[in-house]
């Protein structure tokens, strides 16, 4: 009797943890073009991408290796903004594997959203949301570049970007976005950037 408790009590925890791997994030209203209000530049003589991580989201560290990926792959063809939102102390921050991946990528312009204005201006809410834009400031493509949460690998996010650097354009636009809230810690578990 013992055991067959035991036993499905573990099938349903397991059941639970995978079912909330593919549950995804929230999402703002993305802008259509480049926002004005952001501090950030968006490159003229190659399409840019922008990321934004809670650095203190356990998922956030297989969109950094997926990043790196696409990186690979895209080279020169593709600015990276990474956007760590983040209101806490610096040493918190500093602690963070995630950050200490991106700062240390010389291909990643690491930055860090104290106020939550870059995060608003681009419509982010969910730890791992990439927004890709072409050279003209348009916004190509919107969403997640892991197919769930925590989890690296071939997914439809990155496929998209990288076929819109390579070919200039794809039939994926938008992608669900796996990961903590970034400004609302209800949706994270986490202490959000507010």
């Amino acid at each position: 009797m013992t055991l067959g408790v035991w036993a499905a009590a573990l099938i349903v925890g397991i059941y639970l943890l995978v079912a909330h791997s593919f549950v995804n994030g929230s999402r703002g209203m993305a802008p259509g073009n480049w926002p004005d209000r952001s501090k950030l530049t968006c490159a003229s003589d190659q399409m840019t991408l922008v990321t934004f991580i809670h650095p203190a989201c356990p998922c956030s560290m297989a969109s950094i290796e997926e990043l790196a990926r696409i990186q690979a792959h895209c080279g020169e063809r593709l600015k990276f903004y990474v956007v760590f939102v983040w209101s806490g102390g610096s040493s918190q921050l500093d602690a963070s594997m995630t950050y200490r991946s991106s700062i240390a990528n010389p291909g990643f312009e690491s930055v860090v959203d104290r106020d939550t204005s870059e995060a608003r201006a681009f419509g982010a809410q969910t730890s791992g949301h990439a927004f890709l834009f072409a050279r003209d400031g348009r916004l190509v493509f919107d969403g997640g570049i892991t197919g769930a949460r925590g989890h690296s690998g071939d997914n439809l996010g990155q496929m998209a970007i990288e076929e819109w650097v390579f070919k200039g354009r794809s039939d994926t636009i938008a992608t669900p976005v796996f990961g903590c809230g970034l400004l609302h810690p209800s949706e994270s578990g986490l202490e959000g950037a507010r």
